[in-house]
């Protein structure tokens, strides 16, 4: 989601990377009530390593494994965990909000994430964001006044996101970015019938059509060669 902004209005002004010490350990969230996964409205869109996780990488075990059984993209829209919206011109999945509690679809009776092992990157971050300094490079930011909880410490970036494959996650990440600026430069000048076309067409390849990978080594060869292929149906520019 691009935001017109400066880092000074939304962060601490600082720009962090992986091994950089940040004020962000929040000690388990002990004692919060969960508001970080209230009030988000459409906000926690997710890419195609979230529904991944979220789908298939969840339910095997390190030694690929069937742990439990699978459920699909469209199992998670159908029980309206998750829903479809139009997020600066790309029609892009994202965590909805309970209608009554207007909390997130994934908190447990208790208010504790019940895909916490498996969370989106948005999810991961917090009470960090992204500030891209080009379209296939990047660097953290503290978010301010987002986080309700007291008393942060400081921890290492790449600590506190808990990502394993942190170096694949982030070439990932740019990827994708790129890809989106990409399509979005395209999607300008097309009319709404080839607008709702191209949609279709990057919502099949990247989201509704399973991946085939049992872990996530499996799911970025995969990704990398659908996102080729993208590129070339789509008459994008070379990566």
């Amino acid at each position: 989601m691009i935001r017109e902004t400066t880092l000074e209005e939304i962060s601490d002004g600082k720009l962090y990377e992986s091994n950089d010490l940040v004020k962000a350990e929040t000690n388990n969230c002990s004692g919060c009530r969960a508001l970080c996964c209230k009030n988000m409205d459409k906000s926690i869109v997710l890419d195609p390593r979230d529904i991944f996780e979220l789908t298939i990488g969840r339910f095997f075990d390190e030694n690929k494994e069937q742990i439990g059984e699978t459920i699909s993209f469209n199992d998670l829209v159908d029980s309206k965990k998750i829903a479809l919206n139009i997020v600066d011109g790309v029609i892009l999945p994202n965590i909805t909000m309970d209608n009554e509690t207007k909390s997130c679809q994934f908190l447990d009776e208790f208010d504790r994430c019940s895909v916490h092992k498996n969370r989106p990157g948005i999810c991961r971050m917090f009470p960090l964001g992204r500030a891209w300094m080009g379209p296939d490079n990047f660097k953290y930011i503290l978010q301010t006044n987002q986080c309700h909880k007291e008393g942060l410490t400081k921890v290492k970036v790449k600590k506190w996101l808990g990502i394993s494959e942190l170096e694949e996650y982030e070439k990932f990440s740019c990827l994708w970015h790129k890809y989106l600026t990409d399509v979005r430069t395209n999607l300008s000048g097309l009319d709404d019938n080839s607008r709702h076309i191209f949609n279709m067409y990057n919502l099949k390849t990247f989201y509704t059509t399973s991946y085939k990978a049992k872990n996530l080594t499996g799911f970025y060869r995969e990704f990398s060669m659908r996102l080729k292929k993208a590129y070339k149906d789509l008459n994008l520019a070379d990566i």
